[in-house]
């Protein structure tokens, strides 16, 4: 479970964007995210006349499942493509050691699933000692509305499987490889990668924003033990699953 993408990185001759470039990278990568992201809500109301529209429409739209899920899987191929431009661009690094593309063998990520599954059930447990909502209310919200089969299929492809893959790509590839080779070192870059990456889910309760964190610091970890990607889409998929069907399950879809 040793990290090699270090060493594959030395031998291409090349190294990572340093810390303040790849931070501006990451505030426009975001940023380009948020605009595909908002691109079908802001196509819905601007149907009906943005002088028509009401507070009370915008923030229902805003909670609409299709436009969250077209969304987020248009605002994630974008952050994808600009995250493989930038490292494309730079000279004697290859996309596959940047962003540890490497084969990973299943025994290491079932152990980071039992891993996140068990201290994400004890956070869970936690907030329910606490009385506190264990499902975020943007995801209820989100369910609230239209329940069609193809619907429920659009978000497990945005949840479970865009989501996952383009935030991994951005922080537990790029953001990750880019600052650990800086003074952050492995664990600081963790950290600092972790904290931003809880950031950006603000449309959760600070307790949530929490429990983000601490994924966030699981899949970094998972990363750089294993030495691969792989390992921490596999998770966040996982992890992201289960998340949409216990949300499910609490509103009694399936019954």
């Amino acid at each position: 479970m040793n990290d090699t993408a270090p060493e594959s990185v030395r031998e291409s001759g090349g190294r990572p964007y340093g810390f303040w470039v790849t931070l501006v990278f990451l505030v426009l990568i975001l940023v380009a995210f948020m605009l595909a992201q908002s691109a079908p809500l802001f196509a819905d109301l601007s149907q009906s006349g943005w002088e028509n529209v009401t507070e009370a429409e915008l923030e229902a739209a805003s909670f609409d499942g299709w436009s969250q899920s077209w969304g987020t899987i248009m605002g994630g191929v974008r952050a994808v493509l600009i995250v493989l431009s930038l490292v494309r661009w730079r000279r004697g690094m290859d996309t596959i050691s940047y962003l540890a593309l490497h084969p990973v063998g299943w025994k290491p990520v079932v152990f980071w699933i039992v891993v996140m599954f068990v201290i994400m059930t004890g956070l869970d447990l936690l907030f329910q000692a606490l009385e506190l909502p264990v499902i975020p209310d943007f995801m209820l919200r989100i369910f609230a509305g239209e329940q069609s089969l193809f619907l429920l299929v659009l978000l497990f492809l945005a949840v479970g499987v865009a989501a996952p893959v383009w935030e991994e790509v951005v922080f537990r590839g790029f953001v990750f490889e880019s600052w650990r080779r800086t003074l952050l070192g492995p664990f600081g870059a963790i950290a600092l990668s972790s904290l931003i990456f809880a950031v950006i889910h603000l449309q959760y309760e600070f307790y949530h924003l929490v429990a983000v964190f601490v994924a966030g610091c699981i899949l970094g970890l998972s990363r750089h033990y294993t030495g691969s990607l792989w390992t921490p889409v596999y998770i966040h998929m996982f992890q992201n699953i289960v998340a949409l069907v216990q949300t499910l399950v609490y509103l009694e879809f399936f019954v």
